[in-house]
């Protein structure tokens, strides 16, 4: 077969042998050298390559963390980086830190879906998207390693199906597998030969007691848990709707009984909900002299409500939205279905109070369904220096709904 041939068979079975591991990992990044590399990609390919976690790093310097891993094959895992914890077990999820946890029962997050995903099972990620050069012996931790060196293929096709060379970051890349699982322990992104970004298991444990994992995938104790199937329950309740003889136990039965409720007793159209919801609201002075471009402005602000300046650390379509974009970050990371899912804000009417002014009704669609506890959230937007932006108390408001705390704003 060869030694390449050997590496691809290893890389497939990956991980070959275990059903368990934990380690640290080591994630580097150079800001303005991952920048060019993804400018790059984007000449080469014609096709936009960027993701947000790699924009949010842009600027200048470089950026580094560390995170705690543990994981039980194939569906409990444990992530710790920061003051941010992540567990899951079997179709549960808590999100949040130490202290504060939400949780998602019925999760459809993957371990592929997780920060460490594709170091345990690299297979289904680099098969057709590099170009391997020869393979060579090497060490990485004290294990014995296959290294090869690999360049980013560039074709449009190739490029709309690269989550993984984004993650990873740089264009020409060196990889260490492990010889004996095929872990991916060491990997290095390269620009013209520099290092653009680095990530590496510091340690690595495989086939851990069960003694020893069984505590790893809970909530720590102490920590206030904030159960999705609560916020269920307080929707069917502002409804009035009985809940007597269904299990409160079980998301499914809960969003069951509001459904039912709404057939049986009938849903008024939406331009009749809509109607009555504007009748809270007087207005306080003429609309804007452009309504049209106000109103486009405003649906733009809402539905990139998540775009930063050049640092990534500050929302530009919020009201005083500096150091706002970690909160959002780590908000994002508590909508059901886990950090791989596309969520956005759609806007459904817009309101003015007054020429600087407006009442904003909006939903939040998760995969391209709506969420139950936010269809019809009423937000503010102004307009602040000529612009059009969130009412910062809005966003504020829509975080503290995922159990986030945003800090005051900055005198």
């Amino acid at each position: 077969m060869g030694r390449k041939g050997d590496l691809l068979e290893l890389i497939d079975e990956a991980p070959r042998g275990i059903a368990s591991l934990s380690g640290s990992v080591w994630r580097w990044i150079n800001n303005g050298r991952a920048r060019e590399a993804s400018e790059r990609l984007t000449r080469a390919s014609n096709v936009l390559v960027s993701i947000r976690t790699m924009e949010e790093q842009f600027g200048e310097g470089t950026h580094d963390e560390h995170l705690r891993i543990v994981c039980d094959l194939p569906d409990r895992w444990r992530v710790e980086y920061g003051t941010r914890l992540e567990i899951r077990d079997g179709d549960t999820r808590w999100v949040g830190t130490a202290h504060r946890m939400h949780e998602q029962t019925h999760d459809r997050a993957r371990l592929d879906d997780s920060d460490f995903g594709f170091l345990v099972r690299p297979g289904p990620y680099f098969f057709g998207l590099f170009d391997l050069g020869d393979v060579t012996e090497d060490e990485v931790i004290g294990r014995p390693c296959l290294k090869v060196e690999a360049r980013t293929r560039t074709t449009r096709e190739i490029m709309r199906m690269m989550p993984i060379v984004l993650r990873l970051g740089g264009i020409e890349h060196g990889l260490w597998f492990d010889a004996e699982t095929g872990v991916l322990l060491r990997h290095v992104g390269l620009v013209d030969d520099e290092p653009c970004a680095i990530t590496e298991f510091k340690d690595i444990a495989f086939g851990l007691p069960e003694s020893e994992l069984e505590s790893m995938f809970r909530p720590p104790g102490g920590a206030d848990v904030n159960r999705h199937i609560d916020a269920l329950i307080g929707v069917a309740e502002a409804q009035g709707i009985d809940l007597a003889g269904v299990d409160r136990e079980d998301p499914q039965a809960v969003r069951a009984a509001i459904s039912f409720h709404r057939q049986r007793h009938g849903t008024p159209p939406p331009q009749e909900t809509m109607a009555r919801r504007r009748t809270r609201f007087v207005p306080m002075g003429p609309p804007p002299d452009d309504e049209e471009g106000a109103r486009a402005a405003i649906e733009y602000a809402y539905s990139h409500h998540d775009e930063t300046d050049v640092s990534g650390q500050d929302l530009v379509n919020v009201q005083s939205g500096k150091g706002m974009a970690g909160p959002l970050r780590e908000a994002k990371q508590r909508i059901p279905g886990g950090p791989g899912v596309e969520a956005k804000i759609v806007v459904d009417d817009i309101m003015f109070l007054r020429s600087d002014e407006a009442v904003v009704w909006f939903a939040m669609e998760v995969d391209g369904g709506r969420m139950s506890i936010l269809d019809g959230q009423a937000g503010r937007a102004l307009r602040v220096g000529g612009r059009w932006v969130i009412e910062r108390a809005s966003m504020v408001g829509l975080l503290e709904m995922a159990g986030v705390t945003v800090p005051a704003p900055e005198q």
